[in-house]
């Protein structure tokens, strides 16, 4: 059967690598920073194209996507983590990530906690909540467009965003990659270049900065779904609201907390690890273990270590009490920034930096430094 463009089959992959992008775009733009987090408004022409365009691809509904999402953030990595490969394990989520997210999908308790502010007109009422009429009305799209061909083009637009969005991201982006930032999950960024999934591949740096619009959180990372954001803002069609710091502010506690991700970086990349190098080589702890793997075991977030890392970490920080100090020091940071058991985070630090200057190292005192600057004596002028 022959459609209206009679394809070669390169033209096949090139048709169909360029319709499955542009409902990455839709997810990430869409559903994912506009309905889940609020970082960017679109205009109410652009959310229904993408709208319609994800009930055509994809039969999603907005507001099952949106609270399955947000529930993940909310019980991140835990038990109540709708797809975590922590819980489920890495394969299982990569391979049946569509599954775990219908099965939460199904649950009204988690529409009704998670789904708010999600549309609910007419068009969503009488007509998307049909997904399966969406879809092949999508397939007769494309066998009237392509022919015979327009079947493998609707096979791959089926199968894309359940492989990439609920397998690839949700699955292999808590299990492997890299970590700029110390979240309290096992989040990575999966590559540096988000590109072939709209910037998600930066899974790290979101659930770092959930609410930025933004996703590349250093000079070297590309996030291709804030090109899109900008372009799309140039021609009124979005605003952001919100982005992420691209390093250390000024500008007192608000700023700090704005930015503490960036500085608990700082102080564990700049300062614990030197640290950490001069007491190996003031110490004989290589017996135990080598700087590679002490410097992991330090600056990696507890929970995520395994139960007979913690055990060599315990052991090391007893032999050496200067360790067993630096490594205090980053918990209280850390807890200064995150946790709420802190009524006056000002005098917290304040306090912080007062321990901490009691450590005779000039890569310790600089950055005490840099925070008295920044912030505490700003804040204290206000």
């Amino acid at each position: 059967m022959d459609g209206v463009f009679n394809l070669s089959w390169l033209q096949v992959v090139l048709v169909a690598a360029g319709l499955t992008h542009f409902t990455i775009i839709a997810v990430t733009l869409y559903l994912h920073r506009s309905m889940s987090h609020r970082s960017l408004d679109l205009s109410p022409v652009l959310t229904h194209v993408f709208r319609l365009w994800l009930w055509l691809t994809t039969g999603m509904k907005t507001k099952e996507w949106v609270a399955v999402h947000r529930k993940h953030h909310a019980d991140v990595d835990t038990e109540g983590d709708p797809h975590s490969p922590v819980i489920y394990g890495v394969w299982k989520v990569l391979f049946l990530g569509v599954w775990l997210y219908r099965k939460s999908a199904k649950n009204q308790d988690v529409l009704e906690k998670y789904g708010h502010d999600c549309p609910n007109d007419w068009v969503e009422r009488h007509i998307y909540r049909h997904w399966n009429i969406g879809v092949l009305l999508m397939l007769a799209i494309d066998i009237f467009m392509w022919g015979n061909k327009g079947i493998a083009i609707w096979i791959v637009q089926m199968v894309w965003i359940p492989f990439t969005a609920a397998g690839v991201i949700n699955g292999i982006g808590h299990a492997f990659g890299y970590r700029n930032f110390e979240p309290g999950d096992a989040s990575k960024n999966i590559l540096p270049w988000g590109i072939l999934i709209g910037g998600e591949e930066l899974h790290n740096n979101h659930h770092a900065y959930p609410r930025s619009a933004r996703l590349s959180a250093r000079p070297f990372e590309f996030d291709l779904g804030y090109v899109y954001i900008r372009l799309l803002s140039y021609v009124g069609l979005a605003k952001v609201r919100y982005v992420m710091p691209y390093e250390i502010e000024s500008g007192g506690m608000k700023a700090l907390l704005n930015a503490r991700m960036h500085v608990f970086r700082m102080f564990s990349h700049e300062v614990m690890k030197k640290m950490i190098q001069n007491s190996m080589l003031s110490h004989d702890l290589s017996s135990i273990l080598n700087i590679k793997k002490l410097k992991y075991l330090m600056l990696t977030n507890p929970k995520l270590l395994k139960e007979t890392d913690r055990l060599v970490l315990r052991k090391t920080l007893i032999l050496d009490d200067r360790l067993k100090r630096l490594y205090q020091l980053k918990e209280q940071l850390y807890d200064i920034f995150y946790s709420n058991q802190y009524k006056n985070r000002f005098e917290a630090l304040r306090q912080w930096c007062n321990t901490a200057k009691s450590f005779d190292e000039s890569v310790l005192s600089h950055f005490v430094g840099m925070i008295e600057q920044r912030y505490l004596e700003v804040s204290a002028s206000v």
